[in-house]
């Protein structure tokens, strides 16, 4: 996906049907998730319930909100490198860099 396209509001979703988004704690105390995404592990035919998999999100659609800049945001001097978050199951996280490239706008 190419990040200059997004506009506020934008339906996103991971690019293939065996991704899924995967959320992880930022390090510092300021409380920002963050979410990359990733494949989905199977273990026998059955979703593996491990630690690997706790961070995994069953919703496979996002809300784009907008920048640091949108969200008033610009305090938060840890988050460097993060500059654009989605809204997913009731949260707002912040999306690691390289997962642009493995999602894509939802087409209705």
């Amino acid at each position: 996906m190419v990040v200059k396209d997004l506009k506020q509001g934008m339906l996103l979703t991971p690019t293939s049907d065996i991704q899924w988004f995967c959320a992880y704690r930022y390090p510092g105390d300021h409380g920002i998730r963050l979410v990359y995404i990733r494949g989905r592990p199977f273990k026998r035919g059955v979703y593996n319930r491990n630690r690997r998999t706790s961070g995994i999100k069953e919703s496979r659609t996002a809300v784009y909100l907008g920048t640091k800049v949108d969200l008033n945001l610009v305090q938060c001097s840890e988050l460097t490198g993060i500059d654009k978050f989605i809204y997913l199951e009731g949260e707002i996280f912040g999306v690691d860099p390289p997962a642009w490239s493995y999602l894509k706008p939802v087409e209705l």
